[in-house]
């Protein structure tokens, strides 16, 4: 070969390699790349509010990129905005919980999905909270159930019942925020005395508390019930006999039928007219009668009120009228009238079935 042919060829060679690595590096420069810049530790911790750093920052060539949020706990509280630039933000509800919450925010290139980065984001539990929407409650002697709502972000228990109290329910494993609604349920009350009891609803990590006051009343001597009894077959006559503390008083009577279909709260609510010209005040010589059919049940029914129309038990009594056959009679004798103080006298003799009677001297003028 000639010299000169050998200096084109060495020449050719030489352009072909450079070209060829010229294009080797071209195609380096276009493939995509992607990486987070800040934060730098691919991490973010935020407060329980929401306070804190939420932007991320991407640093992206030869390719667009998109991102997408996955949690760890909990669910819905980040919401990603959409890419700006190179930044994307996010924002987060308030974590109304005690517990810690994790998600994940992926970074991934469009051109190529193998591509991608992750950036933890951690928000701080908030602190214990509790709260009531009672604070006390009152029951009457004779009891009953009332309810109370209960709102804490963690779990609670109860403590300071009294063996006269059932609480349902007494607690909460749950460190969700929720309202429970708790049932508090009073015995009747025998003892005749005010008795009182402090319920303290607490978080199970003592961080916080609330507190219920319930009192049940027990009027010594607010009482009423039926005395010097007369029992016919067509009719029933009585006294009232009250307690020391009883102000006023209510009476009804009720065939058993009737009475059998009804629970006590139901009767107290029918008896209980809540008239002033209704009320029986006490009194040494009040009395009832009630005409009746013979050969057949009722009830009696009678309740009692003392100061600050505190309400006594209810008493109930069952009364059965005699057959007409045997009719308790009392016999009169020796009937005259007594000019001088114009009143009719008579003496009276039981039979065999009357066990007591009634005498009464009619004045006329």
């Amino acid at each position: 070969m000639k010299k000169k042919d050998f200096l084109w060829s060495l020449l050719a060679i030489v352009m072909a390699a450079t070209m060829s690595v010229g294009l080797s590096s071209c195609r380096d420069d276009d493939d995509p790349e992607l990486s987070i810049s800040s934060p730098s530790s691919l991490s973010i911790s935020l407060q329980a509010n929401g306070d804190g750093d939420k932007t991320i920052t991407v640093s992206a060539s030869n390719t667009d990129w998109s991102a997408d949020v996955s949690y760890v706990d909990g669910s819905d509280w980040l919401t990603l905005g959409s890419p700006n630039g190179s930044l994307i933000s996010f924002t987060v509800t308030e974590n109304t919980t005690t517990s810690p919450r994790t998600a994940k925010v992926k970074i991934t290139a469009t051109a190529n999905a193998s591509l991608n980065k992750e950036v933890t984001v951690t928000q701080a539990g908030g602190e214990a909270s509790l709260s009531v929407d009672r604070t006390s409650i009152d029951f009457q002697m004779d009891g009953g159930s009332q309810t109370i709502q209960v709102t804490s972000n963690t779990s609670w228990e109860l403590k300071g019942k009294d063996g006269w109290l059932t609480v349902n329910p007494d607690s909460k494993s749950s460190a969700e925020s929720e309202i429970k609604t708790v049932t508090i349920s009073a015995s009747e009350n025998t003892t005749g005395e005010t008795r009182n009891c402090t319920l303290t609803f607490r978080t199970t990590d003592n961080k916080a508390s609330a507190s219920v006051t319930v009192t049940q009343r027990g009027l010594a001597g607010v009482s009423a019930e039926p005395s010097d009894e007369l029992l016919m077959c067509y009719s029933y006559a009585h006294g009232v006999s009250c307690g020391s503390k009883t102000k006023y008083f209510y009476i009804a009577l009720y065939n058993q039928s009737t009475y059998e279909k009804m629970s006590d709260r139901e009767v107290i609510a029918d008896v209980v007219t809540g008239k002033v010209e209704d009320r029986e005040a006490p009194s040494d010589d009040i009395y009832f009668s009630w005409n009746l059919s013979e050969n057949s049940s009722y009830v009696l029914a009678i309740v009692p009120y003392g100061e600050n129309d505190r309400q006594g038990k209810l008493y109930t009594k069952q009364i059965k009228t005699k057959n007409s056959n045997s009719e308790p009679n009392v016999e009169i004798s020796n009937f005259s009238i007594d000019w001088d103080t114009e009143s009719y006298v008579w003496n009276t003799k039981k039979n065999t079935y009357c066990s007591s009677y009634y005498t009464y001297a009619v004045s006329s003028k």
